[in-house]
């Protein structure tokens, strides 16, 4: 099956970003997604009994995913991704973890289990002022789970309204498989771009979620700040490259 357009338009330009992985980068993401604070994407069914509380507003998206092995063809060996937000000024006690899995109550699925996949999202956030700070993947590789992450702190704000919904983008992340020494699959390398799908995924969420159906959904730059952000990753040195 073909990929979506709108997926190889998200890599065609950073299929040349480094990525950086290692135990500190494991360590870091697994902090942050751990946080009790952090909150999750809900499944339709526990938004609609938790209802909007006063001076709260959403965050919606929709995510894609793919694995490729090295020659370009269908891989197995997936990863779990994540994107992180941190509110900045009278929301910074506030984090919210992006993730393709909804839940029936405020847990990560990743450690704990119990969600479902979903291509589309909503999380309900105080308002205010947010930004995304990174991203993360995590699978199997040759000895134990192998993480990736953005090398460079990232910050693309965006703002939550009360009793409305901000459209983050549509999140591409792409899993690239090696082979170990006795040649089964295992997760090498990836990432996570973004891009702007709010014509096709504003009615997708609203189906989704029947709270959201009389609600406005507003679109933001998200996505071309994070791509902006992405690529000037990507141009900046890192520190084998001054030696």
């Amino acid at each position: 099956m073909p990929f979506p357009a709108s997926f190889r338009r998200a890599f065609r330009s950073l299929r040349k970003l480094p990525f950086l992985p290692g135990f500190l980068a494991a360590a870091s993401a697994l902090a942050l997604s751990s946080c009790v604070s952090a909150r999750y994407p809900l499944d339709a069914g526990t938004l609609q009994a938790r209802g909007l509380q006063p001076g709260e507003g959403y965050i919606v998206g929709s995510f894609h995913s793919a694995t490729l092995d090295r020659k370009g063809q269908p891989g197995s060996r997936g990863a779990n991704s994540s994107v992180y937000v941190r509110g900045t000024g009278a929301a910074k006690e506030e984090m919210a973890v992006l993730v393709p899995i909804v839940m029936p109550e405020n847990r990560d699925p990743y450690l704990r289990g119990g969600g479902k996949p979903s291509e589309v999202i909503a999380i309900p956030l105080p308002a205010g002022d947010y930004e995304i700070t990174g991203w993360s993947m995590t699978g199997m590789g040759s000895s134990g789970p192998v993480t990736v992450m953005n090398r460079k702190p990232i910050k693309v704000p965006l703002q939550v309204r009360a009793g409305e919904a901000t459209y983050v983008g549509r999140f591409h992340s792409l899993a690239i498989t090696g082979r170990n020494l006795l040649g089964f699959p295992i997760f090498a390398e990836g990432m996570i771009a973004a891009t702007d799908e709010f014509a096709a995924d504003q009615p997708r969420i609203r189906k989704a979620y029947p709270p959201l159906k009389k609600t406005t959904i507003r679109r933001s730059d998200v996505p071309a700040r994070y791509k902006a952000e992405m690529q000037r990753l990507a141009d900046t040195a890192r520190w084998w490259d001054r030696l």
